[in-house]
């Protein structure tokens, strides 16, 4: 029997800028990257993503407005 593993869907948590970038790398299509509700300073990530139309890789909170990025602890914060 030949199974294709690269069909399978996954999510996958992250809470460091470390963590997201791993994560970013080996995503496949149909993939969701969940990153932890807290609030993260000064994360800088390009993206190379290798998603579809139809399998799109999914980048989310943990939950709704849980994830603040922010450039420095003094500045206004921004909600993903």
């Amino acid at each position: 029997t030949n199974y294709n593993c690269t069909s399978l869907k996954q999510n996958e948590f992250v809470s460091t800028e470390n963590e997201f970038v791993l994560a970013m790398e080996s995503a496949l299509p149909g993939d969701t990257i969940v990153i932890a509700d807290g609030i993260y300073y000064d994360w800088s990530v390009l993206i190379d993503a290798k998603g579809t139309p139809e399998n799109k890789i999914t980048i989310k909170p943990e939950s709704p407005n849980g994830v603040i990025f922010s450039t420095s602890m003094l500045s206004k914060s921004h909600t993903f």
